[in-house]
């Protein structure tokens, strides 16, 4: 490792440790030194002290430092995010009267949540969509009902491929309905 990876990984350690203990430790000092490291010896960093220490507990860690000025360059794969889309589509015109995306990660407490509504006989417009599909920090995991069958294809035939990457699969677990 690296001198100066060493240090920001002993500046997260330092955290991890300040946020295990449960408050919000005051960071700006070391979220300043942190941030004039440079997103790369920061990434490096946080992955390797994640792989030390284990997800789990490195929980608070991600926790302090999402919705701080550091975390958009938290890795995506140490931040498992679920991406829900819906479309609806009028079935006599094939204009899309409605689409929802809303997407969640381990650590919010409400899902970002968009909607666009087509208003009167119009339809929602590819470049809308386009605009919330950049907009949001799209997740591993595309969830919908019927997705591969029809959102998928309705939002191909727009010019508008799922994110690379998107995983459709399902999971093949059996959840019975409870009420």
């Amino acid at each position: 490792m690296r001198v100066f990876d060493k240090l920001a990984y002993l500046f997260l350690e330092r955290l991890l440790k300040a946020a295990e203990g449960g408050g919000r430790p005051d960071i700006s000092a070391w979220l300043h030194k942190l941030l004039a490291s440079g997103s790369d010896q920061f990434q490096r960093s946080l992955r390797e002290l994640v792989k030390q220490r284990g997800w789990d507990s490195c929980k608070p860690l991600l926790r302090l430092l999402i919705d701080t000025k550091v975390g958009d360059w938290i890795p995506a794969e140490l931040i498992p995010r679920f991406t829900f889309i819906d479309l609806e589509r009028d079935p006599n015109s094939n204009k899309i009267r409605e689409f929802a995306i809303a997407t969640v990660h381990p650590f919010t407490d409400e899902p970002e949540i968009d909607v666009l509504i087509a208003g009167g006989r119009g339809s929602v417009h590819a470049s809308d969509l386009n605009r919330l599909f950049n907009n949001h920090k799209s997740g591993e995991w595309i969830v919908g009902h019927n997705i591969r069958e029809f959102d998928a294809v309705v939002l191909s035939e727009i010019g508008i491929p799922l994110p690379p990457g998107s995983s459709l699969e399902p999971s093949g677990q059996k959840i019975p309905f409870h009420r």
